[in-house]
């Protein structure tokens, strides 16, 4: 018996295969091989198909790109035609405008023209039928021969250098002086005569200063019409906006020559001179108001400026500056002069002592400096009264120092309180004990005031002030 042997060579190797087993086992190898080079093959293509695709991409991308960039440019290229074009249009529009304003100045200027020639023509055939009735006077013909020694109008008849001799001569009218030198005039009548010059040497307080050299022995200044709020009262802290006019003064005079213009009362109780104060002609009464440094605080017979005064304070009110500013709160501590603020505590006293009244002279029942104003009274005699009790003052009811408080109350009669008497028992009358003599008067508001002598209102020292 023969055996069949197959050899079979396979990647150089040789293999002896039996017939009966190479069907199965050879197709099996060779279907797998044949599976792995398709899908290999599939692959490979798919891959390449991949490639393709990007690459169609990275075209389509890249026309696309250039098709952008083509746009861009044309329209980067129209919008410069166009603003061109505009430009073009915009200098064609100003070229032509300029043209029609040449054409109208060319025709104003003849029309001007013409009307100068029109009015010359007038004028020469005026001219030429002149004769004396055209004349409202012997002097306004005499003036056309004097312009014309050549009389064309033949209106000296006679050779005589006399035109028109038959028409009456104008009335003599009163030369009236120009309206410049009128208004000089006024102006001069308005200039302020001041009554002293002298320097500043200290200032005291906003609405005080000390003056050198002394005029009548008194070297202390009080502007008149203004109160500034309190910056250095003893014992009291300074009011709101105090220092600030304080301050402002001493910029505004400290060292500085000064003008004082006086009032009907030159001084007062505390020798000191009332005084309008000028600085390079402008007051300076003024300039506290306009700038808010001080509220009107008009004490009559003192008056002069009071209407001036008041409008000075309403500007600086609309503008809200200085005292016009404050709060309500700070407002309320200052004086009340019937301007609307003020009425509050004026003085925050740093911890005053009272002291203890004696058994012989009971401490009079006033109320305390924290609970009194000037709008806690009726009229001017009661607040004078409390004074009268204390003239330490300690409610700062006398702002200015004059001896006379609350000067804006309106005045009125009133006996001062009387202690409650026992029982009446049958004992001889009692004679009344005359009232205490006030140390002023306001002759504005009352008349014939018995007073100390020699105080505010009594000019002639009798004890009677402001006497009808």
């Amino acid at each position: 018996m023969v055996s069949i042997v197959v050899l079979i060579t396979f990647s150089g190797v040789s293999y002896a295969i039996y017939p009966q087993l190479f069907t199965a086992q050879a197709y099996e190898e060779a279907e797998q091989a044949r599976l792995e080079r398709e899908e290999q093959a599939k692959l490979e293509a798919e891959a390449k198909a991949e490639e393709e695709a990007k690459a169609e991409e990275e075209a389509k991308a890249e026309e696309e790109a250039k098709a952008e960039e083509e746009a861009k440019a044309e329209e980067e290229a129209k919008a410069e035609e166009e603003a061109k074009a505009e430009e073009e249009a915009k200098a064609e529009e100003e070229a032509k405008a300029e043209e029609e304003a040449e054409a109208k100045a060319e025709e104003e200027a003849k029309a001007e023209e013409e009307a100068k020639v029109e009015e010359e023509a007038k004028a020469v055939e005026e001219e030429a039928d002149l004769d004396c009735k055209d004349f409202g006077s012997q002097e306004e013909a005499q003036e056309k021969l004097d312009a014309n020694s050549d009389d064309p109008h033949i209106l000296d008849l006679d050779s005589d250098n006399i035109a028109c001799e038959s028409l009456p001569s104008a009335p003599e009218v009163a030369e009236e002086e120009p309206e410049e030198e009128v208004a000089e005039e006024e102006t001069k009548e308005e200039e302020v005569e001041y009554d002293e010059t002298v320097t500043v040497k200290k200032v005291v307080d906003g609405d005080t200063v000390d003056i050198s050299p002394a005029v009548d022995g008194m070297d202390r200044v009080r502007l008149i019409g203004v109160d500034t709020p309190e910056s250095k009262e003893p014992g009291c802290e300074p009011q709101p906006y105090g220092t600030d006019a304080s301050e402002f003064t001493t910029d505004e005079l400290e060292g500085e020559e000064v003008e004082l213009e006086f009032d009907k009362d030159r001084d007062d109780r505390y020798d000191r001179l009332l005084a309008y104060v000028y600085k390079d002609d402008e007051m300076f009464n003024e300039t506290l108001l306009e700038e808010g440094y001080a509220q009107v605080y008009t004490v009559s017979p003192n008056d002069k400026y009071e209407d001036r005064f008041e409008e000075a304070q309403e500007e600086a009110k609309e503008a809200e500056i200085g005292i016009w500013a404050l709060s309500a709160s700070e407002q309320n501590q200052l004086a009340d002069l019937d301007n609307g603020i003020g009425g509050g505590e004026e003085c925050v006293k740093e911890e005053p002592t009272q002291e203890e009244p004696t058994q012989e002279e009971p401490a009079p029942q006033i109320p305390s400096s924290s609970s009194l104003s000037c709008s806690d009274f009726a009229t001017q005699e009661e607040a004078q009264a409390v004074l009268n009790a204390d003239p330490s003052d300690p409610n700062r009811l006398d702002r200015d120092n004059d001896g006379i408080v609350c000067e804006s109350l309106p005045s009125g009669v009133r006996q001062a309180p009387q202690q409650p008497r026992p029982p009446v028992q049958e004992a001889p009358p009692v004679t009344p004990r005359s009232p205490a003599l006030r140390s002023g008067a306001d002759c504005k508001i009352e008349s014939d005031v018995p007073v100390v002598p020699g105080s505010k209102g009594d000019r002639d020292k009798d004890g009677i002030a402001c006497e009808s």
